[in-house]
């Protein structure tokens, strides 16, 4: 009975001690390089930039996008000239060799159609992309509207692509 008593005291400070000394935070200051394996907290919020890219659409033609205006950009922007202007998304080979490098990296940007009500745009998914559209009526961006594209590298060869039409407020 005695060493019952003992084993359990034991284990009773144990626990008291585990909980009574916090694991300390270490402050390492400045983080040099690309790769942060350490828990980040940005107090003074955090800015993800990108430029604006503007495109137009020649009549009765389509545009494909390019990695670059995808990877470099947060916003693009189009004025289609027609009603049914189509815009195409680079293949899933290229956006992986300028952006995502790694299964599981993801890009986001804004799809802007700047155009009138009438001028829409259809979007297509490029090669080895998988296009995913919450309501089935996405790929088609009216004028005026927005879209938000998340990119998601599924593999080396295959990139999935969400995107959801917003209503413009301006």
């Amino acid at each position: 009975m005695k060493n019952f008593i003992v084993g359990a005291l034991i284990i009773g400070v144990a626990i008291v001690v585990g909980f009574w000394i916090a694991q300390p935070i270490v402050q390492y200051g400045a983080s040099s390089g690309p790769t942060h394996y350490n828990m980040e907290y940005f107090y003074g919020g955090l800015v993800q930039g990108g430029v604006k890219t503007t495109l137009s659409t020649a009549s009765g033609a389509t545009t494909t996008l390019t990695a670059a205006q995808i990877c470099d950009s947060a916003l693009v922007e189009w004025t289609p000239s027609i009603a049914n202007s189509s815009t195409t998304f680079p293949t899933s080979a290229t956006v992986v060799s300028q952006c995502l490098a790694k299964d599981g990296d993801t890009k986001t940007f804004l799809l802007r159609n700047i155009g009138s009500a009438a001028s829409t745009t259809v979007v297509a998914a490029g090669t080895g992309m998988i296009l995913l559209e919450p309501d089935g009526q996405n790929v088609v961006i009216a004028g005026g509207n927005v879209a938000l594209v998340t990119m998601v590298r599924a593999s080396s060869t295959a990139v999935i692509v969400n995107i959801d039409e917003l209503i413009d407020a301006d």
